[in-house]
């Protein structure tokens, strides 16, 4: 799949809050112990404000690089990895929670970045700064719930970039078509330019 380094991020940033949602769902199943209550209504506060956003990230997506992008078979695939790295860490459920939404900010953080010089740069910031500040509270729940202390972020940065890079590289987000057009520009400018000078040479004769 060809994409911008916007829709790329974008996608990354929609398949992170997949695999949150559904890590969510699981620890919300498998709580136990002492506090087992509280935490699977930790938990289902956790995930049930994760559905608005995937929702919210698809139509951002949709609208700034084409509803085509919107591939359920995909979708599932790209979350994957966000799950299985979260997933495997050997640490207690709310600690990965609290992991997942870290990973998330990471991810929407660099999506807002990458819209810095698209024209729909200010939407795109007020529709994920949106998303951003209710994972700041699924921090500050998380955190209460351990011990209270304030956790340095420890974001999974494999996690989120099923589709790929987008900052630093634009490898495999150029399409083929466009590479394709820049060659032909820049031959043509050759071409005229030479003709140009052709011309010239010709009336100093």
């Amino acid at each position: 799949m060809r994409t911008t380094p916007l829709s790329t991020a974008l996608l990354n940033a929609w398949a992170a809050i997949h695999g949150e949602y559904w890590l969510l769902w699981t620890l919300h199943w498998r709580a136990k112990g002492t506090g087992a209550y509280s935490d699977h209504l930790l938990f289902q506060r956790l995930y049930e404000a994760r559905r608005p956003e995937i929702d919210r990230v698809a139509e951002v997506i949709a609208a700034v690089g084409g509803a085509h992008l919107l591939n359920p078979t995909q979708a599932m695939k790209a979350a994957t990895p966000f799950i299985e790295s979260i997933e495997a860490l050997e640490t207690p459920d709310t600690q990965k929670a609290l992991v997942a939404a870290h990973t998330v900010m990471a991810a929407l953080q660099e999506a807002d970045q990458s819209a810095k010089n698209s024209p729909y740069a200010m939407a795109v910031n007020n529709a994920l700064a949106g998303i951003s500040d209710s994972h700041l509270e699924a921090v500050y729940l998380i955190q209460q719930r351990i011990n209270g202390r304030v956790v340095e972020p420890s974001p999974k940065p494999n996690a989120y970039k099923p589709y790929g890079h987008t900052l630093g590289s634009t490898s495999g987000l150029i399409s083929e078509s466009s590479e394709k057009t820049n060659t032909i520009r820049y031959l043509s400018g050759v071409l005229v330019g030479g003709l140009i000078l052709a011309l010239m040479e010709a009336r100093k004769r």
